[in-house]
């Protein structure tokens, strides 16, 4: 039986013949020392030294690998995380297997288009997380009543109109168009219009107003010659309607969809201008009553209507 403190001396031995052995195999023998600047246990691999390998110089390492020496989080050990840098230096590639994907969203309305797939580290605008959006290039509104005409709920598989006065029910369908009437003359301004399911105060259907802080300016006005001022909104100084023999033309309605109603007491032509006087088309009117299909785009144009009594205009909008 081996008394504890012969146990002990033998492995004290034990341990010192062994370093004596270490020390003997190192002495004479060189190695690599690696430039360790951040500390992280690897060093640079183009920044090193040559000497005794039992003598470490300080900020060395025996480790190289290190593909970013100024940053401790950065060596072979670390862990990859997505910040647009390679963390564990495992030769240039950068972000692998942690990068979320994202979808496009062209026209931002929170929903992504489902073949444009984009993967980043973090949620950017006009990238979203879903791909539900059946048309990235259009915003599109719910319609619960399947009438056509959209709440302003945002849908992304919706009707590309947000006009329905209730979408509960087909029954009630799409807002009209008003125009502001800041001169309260019964007449709107023509830029400056908005969707309404009902009238507001301010607001009116009429947009064909020329001037619309000026009272005394409008369509019916009168207009008084020589002034330099287009009291009745046809593009001249002259004669007004309330002045013209053609006093019983009438035309309807302003604004229109595709059809023009012209009443005329006699024949004569329908010109159709844009407002910088661009013809664009011409058509013949008879005595009563003409419907007329105007294949135009929406816009103001002139209305110019010539017969032997003479000449009358209006201002028409198509919607």
């Amino acid at each position: 039986m081996t008394l504890p403190w012969v146990k002990f001396e033998i492995m004290r031995l034990l341990i010192l013949a062994t370093s004596i052995f270490m020390v003997s195999v190192m002495q004479g023998q060189t190695c690599l020392f690696y430039l360790d600047n951040d500390m992280d246990g690897y060093g640079d691999d183009f920044n090193f030294t040559e000497g005794p390998c039992d003598l470490v110089p300080p900020g060395t390492t025996l480790t190289p690998g290190d593909c970013d020496d100024f940053n401790a989080g950065v060596n072979p050990s670390a862990v990859e995380v997505c910040n647009y840098i390679d963390d564990n230096c495992n030769g240039g590639e950068i972000d692998e297997f942690v990068q979320l994907s994202f979808y496009q969203d062209a026209d931002l309305d929170g929903y992504g288009d489902a073949n444009v797939l984009i993967v980043e580290c973090f949620e950017q605008p006009g990238l979203v997380s879903n791909m539900d959006d059946c048309d990235d290039n259009l915003v599109t509104f719910q319609d619960l009543d399947m009438d056509g005409w959209g709440s302003t709920i945002p849908d992304p598989c919706g009707v590309d109109n947000a006009l329905d006065c209730n979408d509960n029910t087909s029954s009630v369908q799409e807002a009209s168009l008003f125009y502001e009437d800041q001169d309260g003359d019964g007449y709107g301004n023509p830029d400056m219009s908005i969707y309404l399911c009902e009238s507001q105060t301010g607001f009116i259907p009429d947009g064909t107003d020329c001037d619309d802080l000026n009272p005394d300016v409008h369509p019916n006005a009168v207009d008084i010659a020589g002034n330099d001022v287009d009291e009745n909104c046809d593009g001249l100084d002259g004669v007004g309607i309330a002045e013209s023999p053609m006093t019983s033309i009438e035309i309807w309605p302003n604004p229109m969809q595709d059809v023009l109603h012209i009443e005329i007491p006699t024949a004569g032509t329908l010109m159709v201008t844009n407002l910088q006087g661009q013809w664009m088309l011409e058509i013949p009117v008879f005595a009563g009553v003409n419907p007329l299909q105007l294949d135009l785009e929406p816009g103001y144009y002139w209305a110019i209507i010539k017969t032997a009594q003479g000449q009358w205009s209006r201002k028409v909008c198509k919607l």
